[in-house]
């Protein structure tokens, strides 16, 4: 049986009050595996290693990124050259209110991720930020750098979300990939407006029946769903920003009936529009 160091959360995160630590590190000739009691997210700033987790070797790089749950084993082999700076985040899941932040942690590719264009960019500088701050501890400090790891996990999980869409439409020619994508960008930018399903499939050049299967395979909701997913979310966060009156958030998000907004919404959220406000204001 091997035995690996093993790093506690009492010694390695900054306090209980933030359950939460990122540093910046070089590792010039690599680091031995272990394990730790905590989540760990790592950006590679600089450099090449091959990446051993749980036994399993693969290479990373700049731009790579991977996440890691408490007792994984891992560790970075670096044979020649500068070998490999990482921004390494340490998280304990107190420093969430929502368990559901550390979904990306549970997803089968939170190994191997690879990030570029945009995507490396917003990542890079929602680190830099989370960084910056915890350097400096300037006053709501804490509250910055929660905001700023939701935002990340978002982010990612999202990444991830769009290469199980990527893979799925590998059976596609790259003609209907393209025409499925530009449909679900119309819904996206669109979803407060009523559509008809022939009109979104024509946009894609499939019958409706075909177009409603393949997005259904790729979101794993239908077009409907995932319309309402959108609107709810939106309503949420307008909920949350203002002091709008529910009635006009219906028919402002797309609804033509209060009765099925509220159902709608309930579905999602577990609670009426007005529950949700009001959970709102005892939090």
């Amino acid at each position: 049986m091997l035995y690996f160091s093993h790093y506690s959360a009492k010694k390695w995160l900054y306090s209980p009050e933030l359950p939460f630590n990122i540093v910046r590190v070089h590792h010039p000739e690599g680091h031995p595996v272990h394990t730790h009691e905590f989540f760990e997210a790592a950006y590679v700033l600089k450099g090449r290693a091959m990446h051993i987790v749980n036994g399993k070797r693969s290479p990373i790089s700049k731009g790579s990124m991977f996440l890691l749950n408490p007792e994984e084993s891992h560790g970075y082999e670096v044979s020649t050259g500068y070998g490999i700076e990482i921004i390494n985040l340490f998280i304990m899941p107190s420093v969430f209110n929502d368990s559901e932040c550390l979904k990306p942690f549970y997803n089968p590719l939170r190994h191997s991720l690879h990030l570029e264009g945009i995507e490396n960019i917003k990542i890079q500088e929602l680190l830099d930020i989370m960084l910056n701050e915890f350097v400096h501890k300037r006053w709501g400090y804490r509250q910055i750098i929660v905001a700023h790891l939701v935002e990340l996990l978002v982010t990612i999980n999202r990444i991830f979300e769009q290469q199980e869409r990527e893979e799925s439409l590998g059976s596609l020619s790259d003609l209907k990939k393209q025409a499925i994508r530009s449909a679900i960008r119309y819904i996206e930018s669109n979803y407060k407006e009523p559509f008809r399903l022939n009109d979104i499939a024509q946009r894609a050049r499939l019958s409706p029946n075909y177009f409603c299967e393949v997005f259904r395979k790729l979101m794993k909701k239908t077009v409907i769903e995932y319309r309402n997913e959108m609107r709810i979310r939106e309503a949420c966060h307008m909920i949350r920003a203002s002091s709008c009156n529910i009635t006009s958030l219906c028919f402002e998000m797309g609804f033509n009936d209060l009765t099925h907004f509220e159902r709608v919404f309930k579905k999602h959220t577990g609670l009426s529009p007005r529950d949700y406000r009001k959970q709102l204001d005892f939090s």
